[in-house]
């Protein structure tokens, strides 16, 4: 699911996974996009990021895993 907020401004989306979920929000107009990858059980997030880097080309990049639940295992 994808809105839009009109024409040259940004977009928040949410894909549903069977594993959880990945949402994207975009600032056009600061050259920003926020990603966030939720997984669970024995499902790595990180292999996500070679997608996200070749599809967005970012100049920067920050990344953080926040670890949620009793599992303690990314």
């Amino acid at each position: 699911m994808l809105h839009g907020f009109g024409e040259g401004a940004g977009i928040t989306g949410v894909a549903i996974l069977a594993e959880s979920h990945i949402s994207i929000h975009t600032w056009p107009e600061l050259d920003y996009i926020a990603l966030d990858v939720f997984m669970w059980g024995a499902c790595d997030p990180n292999l996500s990021l070679s997608v996200f880097r070749a599809c967005f080309m970012p100049q920067k990049e920050r990344v953080s895993l926040h670890v949620r639940g009793q599992d303690s295992s990314p």
